[in-house]
Order: structure tokens, then C-alpha cells, then sequence
């Protein structure tokens, strides 16, 4: 886990709210774009710039995958001393 590659990819807003929904129960693209209200299109860029940093897990269930927020990188983020709030911010 590199905390300069998580952080730029939280640093972008849509990003970071893909994230805070993540951290709730599993969901698909198709339901972050509703929820969000952005495009398909626009979630896949978001998503595949958040699996690069670690952030994502997939799960494949009922024809499409199910993200959720890899806790492990938000907790091995959080351990670093200058970096816990990030741990109650993402849950």
C-alpha cells in the first residue's frame, strides 16, 4: 500500500464519495452511478482509478460485481500515526 497513490485517488471528489458509499454494504457500478447520479461511464473511470490504489475489492455475485471498500488498505492507512482520522472518515 502506497499512501501517496491512496491519497491521490481520494483527493478527487467523486472518487472520495465512491469511497464513503463503499464503506456501507457491497453494491454494484450500476448502483454507485445511480446514487450518485453520474454516468456509467464516469464511475467505471473513477473505480478502476481506486483498484489501482488498493481501495476496492470485487466481489463477482448475481451477474455483476459487487465493490466494497478494501478495509484492509483503509486499516494499514489508518495504523500510520499522522493518518488515523482517516479510518473514521471511511466508516
Amino acid at each position: 500500500m502506497n499512501p501517496e497513490s491512496v491519497f491521490r485517488a481520494l483527493g478527487d471528489t467523486t472518487r472520495y464519495a465512491i469511497a464513503s458509499v463503499l464503506a456501507r454494504p457491497p453494491t454494484t457500478s450500476a448502483e454507485l452511478a445511480r446514487s450518485l447520479k453520474v454516468s456509467k461511464p464516469t464511475i467505471t473511470h473513477h473505480v478502476q482509478a481506486l483498484r489501482q490504489a488498493g481501495l476496492i475489492d470485487e466481489n463477482p455475485g448475481g451477474g455483476s460485481n459487487r465493490l466494497s471498500l478494501n478495509r484492509e488498505t483503509v486499516a494499514a492507512l489508518s495504523s500510520i500515526p499522522r493518518y488515523e482520522s482517516i479510518r473514521e472518515d471511511l466508516q
